[in-house]
């Protein structure tokens, strides 16, 4: 007999690049984790919309996908504003993305309380399963 359960957790993908977001969201579907997602086009967009929602309470996704390297906003400046606004995620687990392999941006990363999380792309299926979510 196979078992049936509903797919409920949702997440948000952070990055300027569309194929990013699309290679994101094909990896997270191989997971079986996830039922909805939220794109953010770049950290402006994801400001604008913690801004509204913070004025009257929003729904915490189960993941935040977040990419380092971003035109306006980026993701160093998107943790600030979440750090200035003392914004907490009790449920997300907010992770950073990049492409980037200089430690010093891991290091940094982890410097934000909010930060669950540091994983390079391309992410894998096996990144996504060991956030244990």
């Amino acid at each position: 007999m196979t078992e049936s359960y509903e797919i409920s957790k949702t997440v948000w993908i952070v990055d300027d690049d569309p194929i990013s977001r699309l290679l994101i969201k094909k990896t997270l579907e191989r997971t079986n984790l996830f039922g909805s997602y939220r794109e953010f086009h770049d950290g402006s967009d994801f400001i604008l919309e913690l801004t509204e929602q913070e004025n009257i309470g929003f729904e915490e996704p189960d993941l935040i996908l977040l990419d380092i390297n971003m035109p306006q906003k980026d993701g160093w400046e998107v943790l600030d504003f979440i750090n200035s606004k003392s914004i907490s995620f009790n449920k997300s687990h907010m992770v950073l993305l990049s492409s980037s392999i200089n430690p010093k941006d891991k290091t940094r990363a982890f410097s934000y309380a909010s930060i669950k999380a540091y994983l390079q792309k391309p992410l894998s299926k096996e990144d996504i399963e060991n956030l244990n979510l």
